[in-house]
């Protein structure tokens, strides 16, 4: 732990200055146990780029992100092409990829892991669009959720959270039109007309919509759902609280799967692809697991195989 050297990234603008108030808490913890440190903030990603290539060539040797999924999305990319540990502390209104590491919006017990935490190396996602590769730490997908994030950043800006996600979702549902794909799953070829795919290691998106309830960050292939075109906007529009719940695995007009690699052709037009609520290029995409690729800090008592959402919102009534 004394060998660590902090160097955090907050958005002062996020979530009602939350991101400051805990990046100032984690500062005077920080310093009362005489751990070395930097916590700065940006706001934009080509200024958070230039702070951490300036911070990583000065010895810095842990990078931090204080903010939501998009920020923590960028810091992990810079971390993982660095080779350098990651810390998150979740303070945005969906945290997804946090609660797949069973942490919350709770300071303390960020803070607790950020003193106590254990090293562990998680399998991550390299992904390719039209706007060239990144990781995706979390999910990607493309159609109907990417559709749904976009709104996300452009409507009811007022709210956060669960209900904004669940009524842009019900909107977008109506106005979406299905698409056919060409895709590739590990070498096997298939045509599917679909409404949406999605795919990664994390559990969840879009503020805690359970899509892949059983992929795990240990494992070596990446789970993925497809919501294909055998049902009607009402069947759609249902299945939003089965997706929470994970009870959706089942459902007729839902295809799981795993894959190692899938590479995706939307056949006819281009369209857009969503990773970690940011917008990621168009289609052609490509998703390739690289397995303990992504060296992060996680609460002390995180189990890979033990922890599901539902079980991690049970526990600390998030």
């Amino acid at each position: 732990m004394k060998d660590r050297k902090f160097y955090g990234i907050y958005n002062p603008k996020a979530r009602g200055g939350r991101t400051k108030k805990y990046s100032e808490r984690i500062i005077s913890v920080l310093d009362d146990h005489g751990i070395d440190h930097m916590i700065e903030s940006s706001s934009s990603i080509e200024d958070a780029r230039s702070k951490v290539e300036q911070a990583l060539s000065e010895g810095y040797n842990t990078l931090m992100a204080i903010g939501g999924d998009g920020t923590v999305h960028h810091i992990a990319n810079m971390a993982i092409e660095s080779d350098t540990l990651f810390a998150v502390i979740p303070a945005g209104s969906g945290n997804d990829f946090a609660a797949s590491l069973t942490m919350t919006n709770d300071i303390d017990r960020s803070i607790d892991t950020l003193l106590d935490g254990k090293e562990m190396r998680l399998s991550t996602v390299r992904t390719t669009t039209s706007d060239g590769s990144f990781w995706t730490i979390n999910i990607a997908d493309v159609g109907l959720g990417a559709k749904v994030a976009y709104s996300a950043q452009r409507k009811l800006k007022w709210m956060a959270g669960q209900i904004k996600y669940d009524l842009i979702s019900v909107w977008e549902i109506f106005a979406h039109k299905a698409f056919n794909a060409r895709i590739n799953f590990d070498g096997n070829e298939e045509e599917i007309p679909m409404h949406m795919l999605i795919a990664g290691m994390g559990q969840t998106a879009a503020s805690g919509m359970n899509f892949l309830p059983d992929v795990r960050f240990n494992h070596d292939t990446m789970q993925g759902g497809i919501i294909q075109t055998n049902c009607n906007k009402f069947q759609m529009a249902r299945a939003l609280q089965k997706v929470r719940m994970a009870q959706h695995k089942d459902l007729p007009y839902i295809r799981m799967f795993r894959a190692k690699k899938i590479e995706v052709e939307v056949l006819g037009e281009e369209i857009m692809v969503e990773s970690e609520g940011e917008m990621r290029g168009t289609t052609g995409l490509t998703m390739e697991v690289v397995p303990e690729r992504f060296r992060v800090i996680a609460p002390k008592e995180f189990r890979f195989e033990d922890e599901n959402i539902i079980a991690v919102k049970q526990k600390y009534k998030t």
